[in-house]
């Protein structure tokens, strides 16, 4: 007579509670960058879907609460293409903004090739200025004061008066 033996069962090899403690961290780690990222993507794009959302809505409902138009105004866009003046307005920020930006990079390259390649003295001190001057806003990192001669009433300048 023949015996039939049921297989034995196999059972994953037991995986090390460290390896399973770093999976986990990784797993972690992972989701908390790719949220964060989630988090940046939201907090820059809303602003701008929030504005083509009001350029769409009547004049009336844009002064609403809605962030959704019930009607979708396209004839927004026409109106404001259609205003005298419209177009040189739009061609003299395209104009200031680009010549802005090329002048900007231009002044910079220099300067950021010196810090990078060249090493002296004081160079990281430099480098921390050069930093904290692009961190503040333009009027409080001009070197010069709009105040002088004024009353402190009539300076809105932040220049110490």
């Amino acid at each position: 007579m023949t015996q039939v033996l049921e297989k034995p069962l196999r059972t994953a090899p037991a995986v090390p509670r460290a390896e399973r403690t770093a999976r986990r961290r990784a797993l972690l780690e992972w989701i908390a960058v790719h949220s964060l990222g989630v988090a940046a993507a939201l907090f820059f794009t809303l602003p701008f879907v929030f504005v083509v959302l009001t350029s769409l809505m009547t004049d009336s409902q844009a002064l609403s609460r809605d962030l959704v138009p019930h009607t979708w105004e396209w004839g927004n866009y026409h109106k404001v293409l259609a205003t005298p003046g419209f177009l040189t307005w739009w061609r003299n920020t395209l104009v200031y903004a680009g010549l802005g930006t090329v002048l900007t990079v231009a002044s910079s390259v220099p300067v950021a090739y010196a810090l990078a390649k060249f090493r002296f003295r004081g160079r990281n001190l430099s480098l921390m200025l050069v930093i904290s001057m692009m961190m503040l806003p333009r009027r409080w990192s001009s070197s010069r004061c709009t105040c002088s001669g004024r009353s402190s009433s009539a300076c809105r300048a932040p220049c110490g008066r």
